[in-house]
């Protein structure tokens, strides 16, 4: 939603992704991977582009670590762009919209803040969601 909804309503305004998008890894990449499928967090199939959240809940030990290792590189041999952000980007401000600004110029896309109000609105976007 952050990332998604209009300005007015404090989002950034980024096309839409795939939410849980299954990604078939080529042939080329599945010489290396064990999987049938990799499930993207947002994908967005024209621009190549993924986004995994990585929460300290779920992608912390070595076996996990391993894990998402593995799945970046094989996206990586399909030319999809992984973009990751950690539960500390996206509770911080600053590092939350710098990461927004490399998935927007992925999308060729400009952020853009043409509502006077979005800094309130994307505050209280921010509180009633994180």
């Amino acid at each position: 939603m952050l990332l998604t909804l209009p300005n007015k309503l404090g989002g950034y305004g980024l096309p839409r992704p795939e939410l849980n998008a299954r990604v078939v890894p080529s042939k080329t990449a599945g010489k290396f991977s064990t999987r049938a499928f990799y499930t993207c967090d947002l994908f967005w199939p024209d621009h190549g582009l993924a986004v995994e959240y990585d929460s300290t809940q779920f992608h912390t030990g070595s076996a996990h670590i391993a894990d998402d290792s593995r799945k970046r590189n094989s996206l990586a041999l399909m030319g999809v762009k992984v973009i990751t952000v950690t539960t500390r980007q996206l509770y911080d401000e600053r590092d939350f919209e710098k990461a927004t600004s490399i998935i927007a110029k992925c999308l060729c896309k400009r952020l853009e803040y043409k509502n006077p109000g979005f800094t309130a609105a994307h505050m209280e976007l921010r509180s009633r969601l994180l």
